[in-house]
């Protein structure tokens, strides 16, 4: 296989939706791709400790990098702005083959409708796929979350402790 460039576009290369958040900033939503390994981790390793939720995202880097080769086997999309990864989701199947959400917004884009805006990327390209519906699990305290999952047709599909279990079909 020859590693010149072919001046073609790829289907993973094509950004999912672009929007300009609050802040006026352009954040294009993406697939994930290998390039985006070392901003992801980047991401993660800075996430303030006090918006870590159930232990996630993990405070250690060989944490991080455990927990993305899980992760990143399935579906995933970042968010970019200026090339730096500033937001994640993903779709991991749980053992009913049922899909796990999971989604992770840089700090310094939060309350910019960044993390909505790759909510609704990351469904868009999971229907593309064949994927019906999601669930997550969020802390009863985190309001801030739960206003988006709200805002975005998630409902309460039971609860576990100090947890609530959220449902959406896409």
């Amino acid at each position: 296989m020859s590693s010149e460039p072919t001046g073609r576009t790829t289907t993973a290369d094509v950004p999912l939706d672009r929007v300009v958040d609050d802040a006026d900033r352009v954040v294009a939503f993406e697939r994930y791709r290998p390039e985006h390994y070392g901003g992801l981790v980047e991401m993660y390793d800075d996430f303030p400790p006090e918006q870590r939720a159930q232990g996630l995202p993990p405070a250690t880097e060989s944490a991080i990098t455990e927990w993305l080769a899980v992760l990143l086997d399935h579906v995933s999309v970042v968010a970019v702005h200026d090339g730096a990864v500033v937001g994640h989701a993903a779709l991991v199947p749980d053992d009913a083959g049922n899909h796990e959400l999971g989604v992770f917004v840089d700090d310094d884009y939060q309350d910019a409708g960044v993390g909505s805006a790759l909510l609704e990327a990351t469904f868009e390209y999971a229907r593309s796929i064949g994927i019906a519906d999601v669930w997550l699990s969020v802390a009863r305290s985190n309001h801030r979350a739960r206003h988006v999952y709200d805002a975005l047709g998630f409902a309460e599909a039971g609860e576990k402790g100090r947890s609530l279990r959220l449902v959406r079909e896409l």
